[in-house]
């Protein structure tokens, strides 16, 4: 019996290779009782699984002289410290975009294991592009088999601008093949698309942000409705 285990573990088992009927056996921990006492059975008996670290003895107890004696040898049992994954901090992202996930390990004993799931990559650092808000768990395994899992959690936005352009009258008639310009609150030219038959534009991923729309249209001149001649009228 004996032996090591991971903190948090269930311990490990102390056990007596031998025992004799009519004896009772009591185990201690560090030269103290543990409060545990066991009656022989003519083999082996155990006293299950031990979760506090220290050297472990049993005594022998006659019940009827109350002579003790201490069995030979003992065992050890150790807790090996886990170790502390960081899967790094949470990101947003724009869809169809990358990031990089910064995994880290420390504490418990090196060398360590890696495994990201969804993935299976068992790198310490990994780079995602998921299509769809994601949560990705970092499993650090150290020298001793001891474990911890860290997550993090990719968010994917998908932005969209769209919209219609219409001719300013009453029936609000689209405007097709009209060139639409996105711009950034720098001015920068972030794209540019035209309209659809009826009008229909959009713009898509867009990064979060502050935008503004130009359209231009090419048409030819083709007249002037009641509308329009009443205001040159004026």
């Amino acid at each position: 019996g004996g032996g090591a285990y991971c903190d948090g573990g269930a311990g490990v088992a102390v056990n007596l290779s031998g025992s004799k009927v009519g004896i009772q056996y009591a185990l201690y921990l560090n030269g103290a009782p543990t409060g545990q006492v066991i009656a022989g059975n003519g083999g082996m008996i155990t006293f299950g699984n031990q979760t506090a670290a220290g050297t472990y003895t049993v005594l022998g107890i006659n019940p009827v002289t109350l002579c003790d004696i201490e069995m030979l040898g003992n065992v050890q049992v150790v807790i090996n410290p886990l170790p502390v994954a960081d899967a790094g901090a949470g990101v947003s992202i724009l869809k169809g975009t990358s990031t990089l996930l910064d995994g880290s390990a420390s504490a418990g004993t090196p060398a360590y294991t890696y495994m990201w799931t969804p993935g299976g990559a068992t790198t310490e650092d990994i780079t995602v592009s998921p299509a769809m808000t994601t949560t990705y768990n970092f499993e650090v395994m150290d020298a001793n088999g001891c474990i911890d899992v860290a997550s993090v959690t990719v968010i994917v936005y998908d932005n969209t601008i769209e919209g219609v352009v219409t001719y300013d009258n009453n029936s609000g008639t689209p405007l097709k093949n009209v060139v639409v310009t996105l711009n950034d609150d720098s001015k920068a030219v972030v794209a540019t698309t035209s309209t659809d038959v009826n009008g229909y534009y959009a713009f898509q991923p867009v990064p979060n942000g502050t935008y503004t729309i130009t359209a231009t249209s090419t048409a030819p001149w083709g007249g002037v409705n009641s509308t329009d001649a009443l205001g040159i009228m004026r």
